[in-house]
C-alpha cells in the first residue's frame, strides 16, 4: 500500500485551516481501511480518522502521521414495518443528503437536522443535534472497526452512551473505534413533533404547512425552514458566504446540576442579570453559551487578527484567512472571559488535531 504524501489539509475541512498531512489515504472499502491501519502500525505512524472535516481544526504545522479519510458509501433498507423503517447507512455518506432523502421517502425523525455538514459516521460520535432533535434518538445500532484488533463490532443504542453532544466514541472509547455504518429506525407515519420554539414559530407562519396533510410535504417544509434559519446564522456551508467558513457551533451549552445552577444564577444576579434563558429538564439546567459569551462582553463580528466571532451568531468562530493559532487564541480568550464572568468553563465542539 502506498500513501499519498504531503497532502494539504485545509481544503479538506469546512473551516479551511491547517498544514499538510505527512501521509494521506482515503479508504473506500473495509479491507482498504484495515490494510491502511496495519501499514500505519507497521510504520509506527500516528493515525487520525477524518470524516467530512466539518468539525475538525488541524494545526498550522499539519499532521505528522497518517490522515485516514473515511470513504465508505452506501445506504439500504433493512426492513419495513407498519409504522417504521430500518435503514443502514455507511459512514462516508453525506449527512444532509441522507436527511433530504429520508424526508423524500416520507420518513421522519431527522428533518430538524437538515443543513448539518459532514458525514454520517460523525453523527453518533458527538450525538449531533439541532432544533429539538438528536441523532441518538433514531440510531438503533452503530457498526465499528476496532482499531486494535481490526474486528467489526456492533453496539446497540444503549451501549453507545448517548447524551447531550456525547457518546462513548467521544468519551471513554475516544479514538478506539472507526465507525463504519449506522442503523436508523424512522417513523413512516404519525405526527411530526416540532419541539424547538424558534422553528415552531417559523412553521406556524406557513399556511401551507397547516393546510397540508401530506407527510412528505410537511417534512419538505420543515427542512426548508430549518435551512432558511440556519442560513440567516451562516450555519449552512456556502462558498459565497464568508461567515460560513467555520465549524458551526463552536461552544457547547453548559448543562448544570441544580446546585451549580443556583451558584451561577446568584453570581449573575449580583451583576444585575436576572432574566436568564434557561432550559430545564430532569432537574438539569441548560444555559445558552451564546448568551453567556455576549453577557461576558464579547460581540458578534468581533475580530482577532484573521479570525473572529461570526456577525450572525455568537457561537460560531470564523476563519477570515487567519491561522489555527489565531483561532485557538480567540477560543481561549472567550473561554477565559466567560469563566471570569460567571465561573463556567465552556467546552468546545470541534476537534483540535496537531
Amino acid at each position: 500500500m502506498k500513501f499519498e504524501e504531503q497532502v494539504p489539509l485545509a481544503d479538506r475541512t469546512s473551516i479551511g485551516l491547517g498544514g499538510r498531512a505527512r501521509y494521506f489515504y482515503a479508504a473506500d472499502t473495509l479491507e482498504g481501511l484495515k490494510t491502511a491501519l496495519r501499514e500505519a502500525h507497521k510504520q509506527s505512524l500516528r493515525v487520525h480518522i477524518l470524516g467530512g472535516g466539518s468539525n475538525t481544526v488541524f494545526s498550522d504545522n499539519g499532521f505528522d502521521g497518517l490522515v485516514l479519510q473515511m470513504a465508505l458509501k452506501g445506504r439500504r433498507v433493512l426492513s419495513t414495518q407498519e409504522n417504521t423503517v430500518l435503514i443502514e447507512v455507511a459512514a462516508a455518506e453525506n449527512w444532509d443528503q441522507l436527511v433530504e432523502w429520508t424526508g423524500q421517502q416520507g420518513w421522519h425523525g431527522l428533518e430538524c437536522l437538515s443543513g448539518i455538514p459532514g458525514q454520517v459516521g460523525a453523527a453518533p460520535i458527538q450525538n449531533i443535534g439541532a432544533y429539538g432533535q438528536e441523532a441518538g434518538e433514531r440510531i438503533t445500532a452503530v457498526e465499528c472497526l476496532d482499531r486494535q484488533t481490526l474486528e467489526i463490532l456492533r453496539f446497540s443504542s444503549a451501549e453507545c452512551g448517548f447524551s447531550y453532544r456525547q457518546s462513548r466514541f467521544k468519551g471513554s472509547d475516544r479514538d478506539r473505534f472507526v465507525i463504519t455504518a449506522i442503523t436508523l429506525q424512522l417513523p413512516t407515519d404519525g405526527d411530526v413533533q416540532i419541539r424547538y420554539p424558534e422553528l415552531a414559530r417559523n412553521i406556524s407562519m406557513q399556511a401551507e404547512y397547516s393546510r397540508s396533510a401530506d407527510l412528505r410535504t410537511r417534512l419538505a417544509l420543515i427542512r426548508r425552514t430549518v435551512l432558511q434559519i440556519r442560513a440567516t446564522k451562516s450555519m449552512v456551508l456556502d462558498a459565497s458566504d464568508p461567515h460560513s467558513r467555520s465549524c458551526g457551533s463552536w461552544f457547547m451549552n453548559p448543562v448544570l446540576e441544580q446546585s451549580e445552577w443556583q451558584r451561577v444564577r446568584e453570581r449573575l444576579a449580583s451583576q444585575g442579570i436576572h432574566d436568564l434563558p434557561v432550559y430545564t429538564s430532569n432537574e438539569r439546567y441548560k444555559l445558552p453559551a451564546a448568551f453567556l459569551i455576549e453577557a461576558a462582553g464579547f460581540t458578534k463580528g468581533q475580530r482577532l487578527y484573521g479570525v473572529g466571532i461570526s456577525p450572525r451568531h455568537a457561537l460560531a468562530l470564523v476563519n477570515y484567512n487567519g491561522s489555527s493559532a489565531e483561532l485557538l487564541e480567540l477560543q481561549q480568550t472567550i473561554q477565559q472571559g466567560v469563566f471570569d464572568f460567571c465561573g463556567l468553563q465552556l467546552d468546545v465542539e470541534p476537534n483540535w488535531i496537531s
